[in-house]
C-alpha cells in the first residue's frame, strides 16, 4: 500500500493548442523521451454516490504494468489531496488493501462493501516527462482520451502538473509561466467529479452554488480554504455551459460563485489581508464587473423587451429588442472572452498561490489558526449588528444607499450561508434559518426595485444610439417603457416587512 498526499494542479485545453503547449519551455526538448502510458480507470461506488457524497472517490486501474486501486479524499487544500494505492489482480476493489488506509471506516459497513460496483470508466492516453527545477521534481503529464458514462462521453484534454519532490513555490511559478505563454485553463473538476457529472446528465448545465464542506474543528485557514475552493469550482463548472442553450443561467450561477467568493474574501480579511489581498479582490471585480453587465442585460431582455416585441400595440417593440439582443450578446462575447484570457488564466493560478503560499500566512499573527466558529460567530454577529441600523429607515433612503443595504444584505446571506453546518454558529437553528430567509426576502425584494431603476437608466443612456442604430420607432418604445408603472412601490413595501421581521430574528445574541 502506497499513502500520502498528491499536490497537483490540472489543466484544460482545447487539442488544437496542443502544439502550442507541447513546444512550451521546459517541455519542447523533453518530449523525445517522453513516457508513453494507456490508463484505463474503473471508477466504483454505490448506487446513492456514498463514497462521492463523502469526498472520497476509489478507481481501479490498468496500465502497463497491471492493475491499481487508488483511494482519494479532498482536503481543504485546493492543491493537496489524500491518497492511497495498492497493486491489485482483479479489476474489483479490495476490501482488504481498503481497510488499511485512514479512510477504512468508509467500508466497515457490509452495505458499502457489498454494493460498490462500476460508476463509469476514463480511457485516456498519456505521455509524461519529469522535470527538474532547482531543487524541486515535478511531472508533466498531457492526458488526451475521453470519460464514458451511462452510454455518454465527453473528451478529456488536461495537462496535469504534479510536485514529486521539493517546494511547492516550484509548482506554482512553472504553472504560472505555462499560463501565459498557452491557453491553458485551470480547473478543479477532477476526472472523477466529470465522471460523476456525465453519469447524472449534468455535464454542460447550469449549476447551483454548492456547500463548502466545514467542519467544527477548522482553524480560519483551513476554513477559508475551503469556502474559496468551493466557491472558485462553482465558478469553473458553470464556465463550461457558457456557451451553450444554458448561457442565461450559467452568466447567472457565475456571477454568484464570484460573488460569493468576494464575500469570503470580505469577511476573512482580518485574517488574509496581506501586501497581496487587494489586487486580487480588484481583479475579482473585474470579472464580477463583466458578468454583471451580462445579467443585468439578461434580465432586462427576458423580463422586458422580448415581452416588448411581442406587444403588437407598441411601435418599435421589435427593433428595440433586436437592438438590445445585439447589446446582451456582446455583453456574453466579453464574458467568454474574459474566461479566456490570459489575464484571467494567470490570476486563477496567483490567486491559488496566495492561498497556499501567501504572505498572510508566514507572519506570526495567531488569528489563521484561530478556531473558525469563534470567529465566524463574532463576524456574523457584528455584520448583523450593522446591517440592522443601517436599514433601519429604509424606507427613507435613496436608491443609490437601498442598493448598497441590498448588497450588504446578499453578501451576509452568502456569509451566513458558509457556516449554517456548523453547529455552534447560532444559539438556535430555527431562528438561523428564519434569519437567512428574511435576508433572501430582502435581498430579493430590494432587487426588483434596484432592476427596474437600473433598466430605466439603461433606456436613458440608450436613447440617443437608439435613434441612430435601430430607428426613431425603436427609441419611441424605449421611451415608453422608460415611463412605464412598475411595482416598485409595492416591492419596497415588502421589502420594509422583510426588513422589520430580520430585525427580529436574531442567532447570534
Amino acid at each position: 500500500m502506497h499513502d500520502g498526499q498528491e499536490s497537483e494542479l490540472k489543466f484544460l485545453f482545447e487539442p488544437r493548442d496542443l502544439s502550442k503547449i507541447k513546444a512550451l519551455p521546459l517541455l519542447k526538448d523533453a518530449w523525445p523521451q517522453a513516457n508513453y502510458q494507456r490508463l484505463v480507470s474503473t471508477y466504483l461506488d454505490t448506487p446513492n454516490k456514498y463514497l462521492w457524497k463523502h469526498g472520497v472517490s476509489l478507481r481501479v486501474r490498468q496500465n502497463e504494468q497491471g492493475l491499481v486501486q487508488t483511494l482519494k479524499q479532498q482536503m481543504p487544500s485546493a492543491l493537496d489531496r489524500g491518497e492511497w494505492e495498492a497493486k491489485v489482480n482483479w479489476n474489483l476493489p479490495d476490501t482488504d488493501a481498503l481497510k488499511k488506509t485512514p479512510l477504512a471506516s468508509f467500508f466497515k459497513k457490509c452495505r458499502v462493501r457489498k454494493r460498490l460496483q462500476a460508476y463509469f470508466k476514463v480511457d485516456v492516453e498519456r505521455l509524461s516527462i519529469t522535470l527538474a527545477i532547482g531543487k524541486s521534481r515535478l511531472e508533466a503529464a498531457v492526458d488526451q482520451g475521453s470519460v464514458k458514462a451511462e452510454g455518454r462521453s465527453i473528451p478529456v484534454n488536461e495537462l496535469e502538473l504534479e510536485l514529486k519532490e521539493g517546494e511547492k513555490i516550484a509548482l506554482f511559478e512553472l504553472a504560472r509561466a505555462f499560463c501565459r505563454n498557452a491557453p491553458l485553463r485551470l480547473s478543479f473538476i477532477s476526472k472523477a467529479e466529470l465522471g460523476y457529472l456525465l453519469a447524472d446528465g449534468a455535464w454542460g448545465q447550469a449549476l447551483k452554488a454548492a456547500q463548502p464542506q466545514l467542519a467544527a474543528d477548522m482553524n480560519c485557514s483551513e476554513a477559508f480554504e475551503a469556502i474559496c475552493r468551493c466557491s472558485m469550482h462553482d465558478f469553473m463548472v458553470n464556465t463550461h455551459a457558457l456557451e451553450t442553450s444554458e448561457r442565461v443561467e450559467a452568466v447567472h450561477r457565475g456571477r454568484i460563485a464570484i460573488r460569493r467568493l468576494r464575500a469570503g474574501l470580505q469577511l476573512f480579511k482580518p485574517v488574509v489581508s496581506d501586501d497581496a489581498y487587494q489586487g486580487l479582490v480588484d481583479e475579482l471585480k473585474w470579472l464580477s464587473d463583466l458578468f454583471g453587465d451580462a445579467r443585468d442585460l439578461d434580465v432586462f431582455q427576458e423580463e422586458t423587451f422580448l415581452p416588448a416585441a411581442e406587444d403588437a400595440g407598441l411601435a418599435g417593440g421589435k427593433e428595440l429588442a433586436e437592438y438590445t439582443e445585439t447589446k446582451r450578446n456582446a455583453a456574453h462575447d466579453a464574458v467568454n472572452a474574459a474566461v479566456k484570457s490570459e489575464r484571467l488564466r494567470v490570476f486563477l493560478v496567483d490567486f491559488f498561490r496566495w492561498m497556499e503560499e501567501g504572505n498572510w500566512r508566514q507572519g506570526t499573527s495567531a488569528k489563521p489558526q484561530k478556531s473558525v466558529e469563534d470567529f465566524a460567530r463574532a463576524a456574523l454577529k457584528k455584520r448583523r449588528k450593522e446591517l440592522v441600523k443601517q436599514a433601519a429607515k429604509l424606507a427613507d433612503l435613496d436608491p443609490r444607499s437601498r442598493h448598497k443595504i441590498r448588497i450588504k444584505a446578499k453578501k451576509l446571506r452568502y456569509m451566513v450561508e458558509f457556516f449554517k453546518t456548523l453547529p455552534k454558529i447560532a444559539d438556535k437553528p430555527k431562528v438561523l434559518t428564519r434569519f437567512l430567509r428574511c435576508l433572501e426576502e430582502l435581498q430579493m425584494r430590494l432587487g426588483k426595485v434596484h432592476d427596474a431603476e437600473a433598466k430605466i437608466a439603461f433606456l436613458h443612456e440608450e436613447l440617443h444610439n437608439l435613434s441612430e442604430e435601430a430607428g426613431h420607432s425603436a427609441a419611441f418604445a424605449a421611451g415608453v417603457l422608460a415611463t412605464a408603472p412598475s411595482d416598485t412601490n409595492h416591492q419596497l413595501e415588502r421589502s420594509i416587512e422583510a426588513y422589520s421581521q430580520l430585525a427580529k430574528a436574531n442567532p447570534f445574541s
